[in-house]
């Protein structure tokens, strides 16, 4: 406890802080704005902005789009990203993931592997990039995962905003100690 706090209590043991006093310090108390996890969410939903895990990908991936001023296309044109399957000469795919669909880097821009082929999709919407995805292949797990990444920081970022709001209109956390 907060050395004031301590003497604050010990005034009232003690008799010197009379009953009305203790009264209006207690309606002090009360008449603060007590900031909660219920009320940001509360505020979250009046904005329409819905939890990661209660709307679908599609509907994220509208979202984040708009917000990060981001397009997703499935025309080659105007695209300054690209994430599409390409096929060697033996019948083996690999997948790419560049900004220069005609000269990608092999190491930096060619997987192997399916798993983590939309790894660099997260940033490529937060940047506001225009991207070229195959259409059959928005349906990948690696893709909705990579959109439910983007949505979670959104949702994340969108409650700090309310939070801080709220801080400064007159909200509290309630106190460790209670008071």
């Amino acid at each position: 406890m907060s050395d004031s706090i301590k003497k604050y209590h010990e005034m009232v043991e003690n008799g010197e802080i009379s009953p009305n006093m203790i009264n209006k310090i207690n309606k002090f108390k009360m008449s603060k704005k007590l900031l909660t996890e219920d009320l940001i969410l509360d505020k979250m939903e009046e904005k329409g902005i819905a939890e990661p895990g209660s709307i679908d990908v599609s509907e994220m991936q509208k979202i984040v789009c708009e917000y990060y001023d981001a397009s997703i296309k499935h025309d080659w044109s105007s695209a300054n990203m690209y994430f599409t399957v390409m096929s060697t000469a033996d019948g083996y795919e690999l997948y790419m993931a560049t900004e220069n669909e005609s000269s990608p880097y092999f190491d930096e821009d060619i997987y192997y592997y399916e798993s983590d082929w939309f790894e660099k999709l997260p940033g490529c919407i937060q940047d506001g990039m225009t991207i070229h995805v195959d259409e059959h292949y928005q349906d990948e797990y690696g893709y909705e995962d990579a959109i439910t990444e983007v949505y979670e920081g959104y949702w994340t970022d969108q409650k700090e905003e309310i939070e801080n709001d709220l801080i400064e209109e007159g909200y509290e956390w309630k106190q460790e100690n209670g008071e």
